[in-house]
């Protein structure tokens, strides 16, 4: 055992030199000392290892909220707070064991949200509200451009050493912001996990399933208004291995059957099942959902849930792979967890009762407008441009330096300069994209569900619409967003990752694309954004943070809850459930209890083999 410890830390980055070498060595010490101690002292290693978390937590302070190599650090030694919360877990203390579970978990983005939203605190004078918006720009406008620069080796040295410096500057003007304005660091400093707090809010029917993993390691903590139970489950590579073959049997149209007529065979392994394209493997394959359904959950699910039964809300934190899939899918006892718990996720226990706060402060908000819902775009053949022309000066359009400063009552609003036209993040990206015959009645539809909604529909779907109500100020005003568009994952980079609107130009209109990047600096009030587009959840799995992409964005943006799709999905399908679900928030359902209640139709209607249209949409808040 002592050799698990050892290696939970092979395989990951280096940590930037701003973090100093003898932090690195002091570090690396701490971690050795606990791998030999391991199994021979227990209170000693758990010791060494809170030292070890601790000397973490003080270097992330010390560096500030934005500076990478705090980020880093975390992913570096995160697995180590992970086998701290095991070790507490075995000597049945699950209280500090959740802690430190959770001190790895959405670090950076509750970093950033909270940055983000002293921007607009009426708490800060204007000038320190002014500086916080400019620096949110500069650093959204880095993120993108190394983003871009990132897959030439000739770009990317240079733009890594331009944001190096950035943050480094980023830093220190903080830092200045904090000594002139003193409510401006209490403004931006981050709530760390309260488990008192959580325990409280949740309500008398929930259970937050908080659940940490490593390839040598799978703990899970169930906390209610009760208290907090924990568990820890044999680790190995099957829980990946597992993942994976049950996100392909979901993911695909015809479910198992039509994988095995493809030549692509489920089958059990020792522990759990695994992919096999071996013919000799065709005899052994599952032929039904229900096998590997039921092995997840009687693994992850049924032992924490028996302690609860009268429990019937469950708010789910992932982590590692399992954060791509739903799991309505899985089996407790003969049925699928749709059938007797209403899901949601979470990133984090702090980024729920993030989402809750945001509800409660939006729903007090004057004048809002019920619902802006786009889709039905025109879309074109997608061209192959120079990646040095990709979105740095698109970016400029909603955040970038050439912007000017304006007010509109008592708001901020940076203002866009004259830009040149639009470029395409997606420079080698060729293909089609072909029009949504079911969005234009998706977007319809749902809008007749509440008056007084915006419809922008076909050549009016664009991101320059966007763009003129982040500026008007009426995007703020929203409860509701529905984004019924094409979206597609950057196979390297999240921040790429995008929404595609209405394309009406090759290179000196609109290419459509309105990445992560770009929608982290709009301003959301929404209650609710749903992303009805292929893979808008999936995205880059980082430690200590989880999946960076468009949801991360939309919550930096500050949208309270966001529903996100795992896989590509059906037009007509996902145009179904989507007006299903707002139809029950239309009649008073909160929005876990619509979501639960338009997967049950789904799954009664396309039968429960058949995942692929029922399960793909997830939402996330509270």
């Amino acid at each position: 055992m002592a050799l698990a410890l050892a290696l939970a830390c092979s395989g990951l980055p280096a940590v930037a030199q701003t973090v100093t070498p003898d932090l690195s060595l002091s570090l690396q010490s701490l971690h050795q000392q606990a791998a030999s101690l391991y199994g021979r002292e227990t209170a000693r290693t758990i010791e060494v290892l809170r030292d070890l978390a601790n000397r973490v937590e003080q270097a992330r302070a010390s560096v500030g909220p934005v500076d990478d190599d705090g980020r880093q650090l975390l992913a570096r030694w995160s697995p180590d707070y992970k086998f701290l919360a095991r070790m507490l877990v075995e000597q049945k203390r699950p209280d500090e064991a959740w802690r430190y579970v959770e001190l790895a978990k959405g670090r950076a983005l509750m970093d950033r949200v909270h940055i983000r939203e002293a921007e607009e605190s009426p708490q800060l004078p204007l000038e320190a509200r002014r500086a916080l918006s400019a620096a949110g720009d500069r650093l959204a406008k880095a993120d993108v451009r190394l983003s871009v620069q990132a897959a030439d080796p000739a770009n990317s040295t240079q733009a890594a050493q331009e944001r190096k410096q950035l943050m480094a500057e980023l830093s220190t003007q903080l830092q200045e912001l904090a000594r002139r304005f003193p409510v401006a660091s209490a403004l931006m400093q981050p709530a760390l996990p309260d488990q008192e707090a959580l325990r409280q809010a949740l309500p008398e029917d929930a259970i937050y399933l908080s659940l940490a993993y490593e390839p040598n390691l799978m703990l899970l903590f169930a906390t209610t208004r009760e208290g907090t139970l924990a568990g820890y489950l044999s680790a190995g590579e099957h829980w990946e291995h597992s993942t994976i073959a049950l996100h392909k049997a979901i993911s695909h149209r015809e479910g198992v059957k039509g994988l095995k007529a493809e030549g692509t065979y489920i089958i059990p392994a020792a522990q759990g099942f695994r992919i096999s394209m071996a013919e000799e493997d065709e005899a052994n394959a599952i032929t039904r959902l229900e096998p590997i359904a039921d092995w997840f959950g009687e693994q992850l699910l049924r032992p924490l849930l028996e302690r609860f039964p009268g429990k019937r809300r469950l708010i789910i934190s992932p982590d590692g792979p399992l954060h791509f899939l739903p799991f309505e899918v899985m089996r407790v006892k003969g049925r699928w967890l749709v059938e007797t718990f209403d899901v949601s996720y979470a990133a984090s226990a702090a980024s729920l009762l993030l989402s809750r706060e945001r509800l409660l402060r939006y729903g007090r908000q004057r004048e809002r407008l019920p619902l802006l819902a786009m889709g039905g775009g025109s879309y074109q053949p997608i061209k192959q441009i120079s990646r040095s022309l990709a979105v740095d000066e698109r970016l400029s359009q909603v955040s970038g330096e050439a912007r000017q400063v304006v007010t509109q009552n008592g708001r901020i609003f940076l203002k866009p300069g004259g830009g040149v036209g639009v470029e395409q993040a997606y420079s080698n990206y060729k293909g089609n994209f072909s029009d949504l015959p079911a969005s234009e009645q998706e977007v319809r539809e749902v809008a007749s569900l509440f008056p007084r909604s915006h419809v922008l529909l076909g050549k009016k779907a664009t991101e320059q619409s966007l763009v003129d109500l982040e500026m008007s100020g009426d995007l703020a005003r929203y409860r509701y967003l529905v984004m019924s568009a094409h979206g597609v994952v950057h196979p390297t980079d999240p921040w790429l990752s995008a929404i595609v609107l209405t394309q009406t130009g090759p290179s000196g209109q609109e290419d459509g694309f309105v990445t992560a990047g770009e929608w982290q600096r709009f301003h959301l009030r929404s209650d609710l954004t749903v992303l009805a587009s292929c893979e808008s959840g999936v995205g880059r799995v980082q430690r200590g943070e989880g999946v960076l992409g468009l949801t991360y964005a939309l919550t930096l943006a500050g949208s309270a809850n966001v529903a996100h799709t795992l896989w590509t999905v059906d037009d007509r399908a996902t145009a179904d459930f989507v007006i299903d679900f707002f139809r029950r928030l239309a009649s008073g359902a909160s929005q876990v209890s619509a979501m639960a209640q338009a997967k049950r139709d789904a799954l009664a209607k396309h039968g429960a083999e058949k995942a692929y249209f029922w399960a793909p949409l997830v939402l996330y808040g509270w």
